[in-house]
């Protein structure tokens, strides 16, 4: 058989984040978290091409990646209340500092 040309356009890219160690933001939101430190995703997020921009990015927020991007996805209520007040503290400790 002859050999197929095949032609592939990108419609989307997700790159994937490499956020540098020791960020400060990273330090206050850690203990919120039930990580010791911050790691790899397995998923993917606009956070890469916030990278990109020059916009430093963590990847921070409720709810489950299991039940994430499939039918009937969800975020607990009170998940979704908890890392509200949270950012809300966050934010406004920082504005304090700065």
């Amino acid at each position: 058989l002859p050999p197929k040309n095949w032609s592939i356009t990108l419609i989307n890219s997700a790159p994937s984040l490499l956020t540098p160690q020791d960020q400060p933001l990273e330090k206050i939101l850690l203990p919120f978290t039930d990580e010791k430190s911050a790691s790899a995703a397995s998923f993917a997020t606009d956070a890469g091409n916030l990278a990109k921009l020059g916009i430093k990015s963590l990847v921070f927020g409720p709810g489950s990646i299991d039940v994430a991007h499939k039918a009937n996805e969800f975020i607990e209520q009170s998940a979704l209340h908890k890392a509200t007040k949270i950012l809300k503290n966050v934010i406004q400790q920082r504005c304090k500092t700065h």
